[in-house]
């Protein structure tokens, strides 16, 4: 989405003004954005967890880039001004998360802040209970009630038959797998988790996961042209 200005977001949804507001503490603003690109956020925390083996932190990359969206001013030490910025700070964002996220480094080790620089000592990780202004330095005073009460929780699993896989598709394979774990694991691989941790996803033993892979295939595959047309 550009902005009236031509701003080149790159796919993200967000405008100028929204930046802006976003740079002032604007929960709203936060909020908004955080709903607006959940799926395609949660895309990219799934990647990353993959590459990283980090794929248990997934809702935590999540929470992190939500409290760290103070550092859209400072991305790369350069403010979040177009598409290219703004993945930046993401990915800065998912990098820090082990050491506590951004907010915590930017509180008790600015050292770290830096790309390059890592550490793994265990995390500190806020709790979804902590004061919401205890998060938000601009506008602390404007915030009330716990992370929780402020944190938007969009219907992944609607957005994602929605916008990935389909509601017709999703409903066809439930009828041929006749188990909404194994949908909900095939969904877990689609979406770029590892098959073991797709398994601990959908709640199974991460060493059953090449077996369920195997029986998802073996059901599948009498379905090869029908399977062909919806991805068609």
């Amino acid at each position: 989405m550009n902005s009236e200005g031509g701003t080149d977001w790159r796919g993200w949804k967000i405008t100028d003004e929204q930046a802006q507001a976003i740079f002032g503490g604007d929960l709203a603003a936060r909020n908004s954005f955080y709903e607006d690109n959940f799926v395609r956020l949660r895309k990219m925390a799934w990647n990353y967890a993959k590459k990283w083996q980090l794929c248990g932190m997934v809702d935590d990359l999540l929470q992190g880039v939500y409290v760290d969206m103070g550092f859209f001013y400072g991305a790369y030490n350069k403010p979040v001004k177009d598409g290219k910025t703004l993945s930046h700070f993401v990915y800065w964002s998912f990098s820090k998360c082990k050491d506590g996220g951004l907010l915590y480094l930017a509180e008790n080790d600015r050292k770290l802040l830096s790309w390059h620089n890592s550490y793994t000592a265990p995390a500190r990780q806020y709790s979804l209970d902590a004061p919401a202004a205890s998060v938000f330095g601009r506008n602390a005073e404007a915030v009330e009630g716990t992370l929780g009460d402020v944190l938007p929780a969009p219907d992944f699993d609607d957005e994602l038959k929605g916008n990935e896989l389909g509601q017709e598709f999703v409903a066809f394979l439930g009828e041929i797998l006749s188990s909404p774990r194994m949908v909900e694991f095939l969904q877990a691989v689609v979406c770029g988790y590892s098959i073991r941790a797709a398994a601990r996803e959908s709640g199974l033993h991460e060493k059953s996961g090449s077996l369920y892979m195997c029986k998802i295939r073996e059901r599948l595959f009498p379905f090869a042209d029908e399977l062909a047309a919806y991805a068609a």
